[in-house]
This record gives structure tokens, C-alpha cells and sequence, in this order.
């Protein structure tokens, strides 16, 4: 089954990031929340830690059907085209 996947950095912001994730649940869609970094804490632009459910290095590229990048970590764009040609 593919899922959804939000990608976050450090900075990323809150509110934005996790309302998505919010609404995504509530709508039973199965959606994952991945640090770009090599450690699952990731903290927001106000100082909020979040635990995402994955790194970026756990998740296969096939098993994505909607991806969401929410940080202004540079190297995201990087990230994103990968993702998305």
C-alpha cells in the first residue's frame, strides 16, 4: 500500500507541518512524518520537539504516493526533485 510522507528539517514549521499530519489522520489517510537528518528528533522554528516516525533513509521511494516537504532546510529542494521527477 503507499503512503504519504511529510518530510521535516530543524526550523520547520510548527503549526503548518503538524496540521497537515492532523488533518491527513482524521481523514484515515496513512501519512509518515520523516526527519531529512540522521536522528528522528526534529525541532521547530519556536523550539518545539517532534519525533518523526521515520528517518529518511528507512523509507523506499515506491511506497510514496503524496509528499510534502515542510522545513527551510536547503538541501530539501535536493530532496524534493529526487522524489518527484
Amino acid at each position: 500500500m503507499r503512503k504519504s510522507f511529510l518530510f521535516l528539517a530543524d526550523g520547520f514549521e510548527e503549526v503548518e507541518a503538524l496540521g497537515v499530519v492532523d488533518v491527513l489522520r482524521r481523514g484515515t489517510i496513512e501519512v509518515k512524518t520523516v526527519s531529512i537528518s540522521d536522528k528522528k528528533e526534529v525541532t521547530g522554528a519556536h523550539g518545539v520537539p517532534v519525533v518523526a516516525d521515520l528517518l529518511l533513509s528507512d523509507v523506499e521511494e515506491e511506497e510514496a504516493e503524496f509528499v510534502r516537504a515542510e522545513c527551510r532546510e536547503p538541501r530539501i529542494w535536493e530532496i524534493v526533485r529526487h522524489w518527484c521527477k
